[in-house]
Formats: structure tokens, sequence, C-alpha cells
């Protein structure tokens, strides 16, 4: 293979792995894209109960703890994740094109039917300085 993404993207935890068992908001980790241009979240889920139902958004900000958060128009929103109980198990993708630099996803759940939710992360890419550090961990 002769292109890599390796040095052309950093990823961060975007959301720890949840059950919800009731309608609830469930909001994922403050994501900082600084020095990046463009911000892609991916969802893994598991089961989806039957009378379930979830839609995620995305919430931004210029404050680091998200005050005074917005969500994202949909204008500036790439793709969306609304799971029900026919949705496949797997993976969703949705991103941003928000001008704000902190970013988190949030999923909000509509009826009391279990939702599991393996976690999510953020890809962060085009950056300003490439190549972009090693991670670890």
């Amino acid at each position: 293979m002769e292109h890599s993404l390796h040095h052309k993207i950093k990823v961060e935890r975007a959301m720890a792995p949840i059950t919800t068992t009731s309608a609830t908001t469930s909001n994922g980790v403050i994501v900082d894209t600084a020095g990046h241009e463009s911000c892609e979240f991916v969802v893994l889920t598991g089961t989806v109960a039957a009378s379930a139902a979830a839609t995620f958004t995305i919430q931004e900000s210029d404050a680091s703890n998200l005050a005074g958060a917005t969500t994202v128009s949909a204008e500036e929103t790439l793709g969306s994740i609304t799971l029900t109980a026919t949705s496949d198990d797997g993976e969703f993708r949705m991103g941003s094109i928000g001008k704000k630099r902190y970013q988190r996803i949030s999923m909000i759940t509509t009826h009391a039917a279990s939702t599991e939710i393996e976690g999510a992360v953020c890809i962060l890419g085009h950056p300003k300085n490439a190549p972009v550090a090693e991670q670890s961990g």
C-alpha cells in the first residue's frame, strides 16, 4: 500500500461504552480539535432493543468545558445517526464542519428500552502541521 493516513490523523476517545435503559441524554468526551481541519465521529453499537430509539448530535463551543455549547447545525453536520431495532449492530459515522474548537457527540434515547453503545472515537484529520505525532494509548 503506497498511501497512508497514519501520520495524517489523530484519534481521540469520544464516548465510553454505555448501556441505557431509560430515556436519557448521554454526553461524550469533549474533543479539542486544535490543529485539525476535520472531525469525524465513529460510533460502535451493540444491541438495540425492539422498542428503543436513539439519535446522535454533535455539540460545539469555543470554551474548553463546552460552556454555552450549541448543536452543530444541519448544514455543518455530515451524515446522521439514528438507531432503532431495525438498525444493524455495527459502525456508524457522522462528521462536523463546525467552526468551534471543542466538539462532542451526544446520544439522546427516547424510549425506556435498552440501547448498547460499545463506544465512539473521533478522528481528527487534515492537520495544519503534518506529520501528526505518534499516539500510544
